[in-house]
């Protein structure tokens, strides 16, 4: 499934992804009330990286943060569905993680990504991630699709 250096920079990067989460909504709070839970529902589309198939893949995720500083415990759910630059569908990747347990990743044949804006077309030089604005009602139903296809599959 996944080499132990992909898993590794995968890991990075949602480390970076949670930091970056966290300074941010740290910053828009003014630094005045310590964080206690927030949670990201997100849908986008990205580039692959190096170590990984195909041109760009979608992605679903939900990320849960709580408590702060020394207490901080992240849970991530990410789905990922990669594609090559003719737009063929290639594999689905979940992956599960927390900060107490790492990462716990499935690889599926079926694409499960959702709420991926439908006008895209992948060309060499378009700036990624590529994403539309979730509404809350967008947000809430797609928390739900990742928590039942994390359900079913895991």
């Amino acid at each position: 499934m996944c080499n132990k250096g992909g898993v590794d920079l995968k890991k990075g990067i949602m480390i970076v992804i949670l930091i970056a989460s966290l300074t941010l909504v740290t910053a828009c709070s003014g630094g005045e009330t310590e964080l206690d839970s927030d949670e990201k529902i997100e849908a986008f589309i990205a580039n692959t990286l190096g170590n990984e198939e195909g041109a760009y893949k979608e992605v679903n995720s939900q990320i849960i943060m709580e408590g702060s500083g020394d207490t901080l415990e992240v849970e991530a759910r990410k789905i990922e569905d990669y594609y090559s630059k003719q737009g063929d569908y290639i594999k689905t990747i979940l992956t599960h993680s927390t900060t107490k347990e790492g990462d716990v990743t499935k690889e599926l044949n079926d694409p499960l990504t959702s709420m991926i804006p439908e006008d895209f077309t992948f060309e060499e030089d378009t700036l990624f991630p590529v994403s539309s604005e979730l509404s809350e009602e967008d947000k809430r139903q797609l928390k739900e699709h990742i928590l039942n296809e994390f359900k079913e599959k895991f």
